[in-house]
This record gives C-alpha cells, sequence and structure tokens, in this order.
C-alpha cells in the first residue's frame, strides 16, 4: 500500500529505503498491515525487546539505538510513534539512521575510489610497458606523454586518500 509521508522533523527521516529531507514529501511503500511478533524457543520477540528498551527514559533509549538492527530501528520509529511518541527518542533514531546512511555512503565511495586507483594503476603499467618496448624514437614523446599523463591520475587518487 502507498502512503504519503511528510517530513515535519528537524533531521532526515527514513521510511524502508526512502529517505525524506526535512519539510519534504514522499509517497512510499508501506506494508499492508505490520507481521505478528514471532516467539521462537521463548526468547521475547523483536517488538517485546524493542518495548522494554523504549520503556527506558530517552538517554538510555539512546545508547542503545547503536546495538539495533535496521530492522529493528525501523519498527522502534512505529514502537515509538504508537507509544510514548518523544521527540527526542524519535530525533535519535533518525540520526542513528542517518549515520547508517552516511556510513554505507562512505564505505561506497572508498571502495570506488580503491577501483579507480586500480585500474589507474594498471593503465600506468601498461603506458609504461609500452614506453619500454617501443624501439622507434618517434613515438616516444607520445608514450612518455601516456605515462606522464596516467602517473598524474595515479597521483590525484593516491592524494585523494590520504
Amino acid at each position: 500500500m502507498k502512503k504519503h509521508v511528510t517530513n515535519t522533523s528537524s533531521n532526515c527521516m527514513f521510511v524502508g529505503s526512502t529517505m525524506i529531507p526535512p519539510g519534504e514529501s514522499r509517497t512510499v511503500e508501506v506494508p499492508d498491515e505490520v507481521a505478528a511478533p514471532v516467539v521462537a524457543n521463548g526468547e521475547p520477540s523483536l517488538d517485546d525487546r524493542l518495548k522494554i528498551i523504549l520503556a527506558g527514559n530517552v538517554a538510555s533509549v539512546l545508547a542503545e539505538l547503536p546495538t539495533l538492527t535496521q530492522e529493528a530501528l525501523d519498527r522502534a520509529v512505529l514502537l515509538e510513534k504508537d507509544g510514548g511518541n518523544r521527540k527526542g527518542v524519535l530525533n535519535g533514531i533518525d540520526a542513528e539512521l542517518l549515520t547508517r546512511a552516511n556510513a554505507r555512503l562512505e564505505a561506497e565511495q572508498v571502495a570506488e575510489r580503491a577501483r579507480q586507483l586500480e585500474a589507474a594503476q594498471a593503465a600506468l603499467a601498461t603506458a609504461k610497458a609500452a614506453l619500454d618496448a617501443e624501439t622507434d624514437p618517434g613515438k616516444h614523446p607520445e608514450l612518455e606523454t601516456a605515462v606522464t599523463s596516467a602517473q598524474a591520475t595515479v597521483d590525484a587518487l593516491t592524494a585523494d586518500q590520504a
């Protein structure tokens, strides 16, 4: 079922995997009904564990947020809105979600820079090998230019990672 959600807080909020900046609205897909808590091996359900955490004061709830899974954070938002609806808790959950999203983005950027550096180093090695193998002195200037260009790319990417 699609639902129109407006972010009235001062922080970004997430509904599922959709980020909604402050003051903006999005139409998002939400489940038709909330799945019932499942009890396995006599252990408390996710909802039961979250209710215990959410029963604490704002500081104790905020201290527990980094230990929760993404699913638990999403569920905690719903439970807090249905129960206490405390602004401090909801803002803390939003901040934790934003921190996690930022960490994922940074990890993806680091991986992309590493891939680019690896490709640039391979291009440099290829250019150097072509220069070393060339016996025609007339082609040396353009091959040296290719090596210099490839080295500059590697140097730039290496400086970005430092």
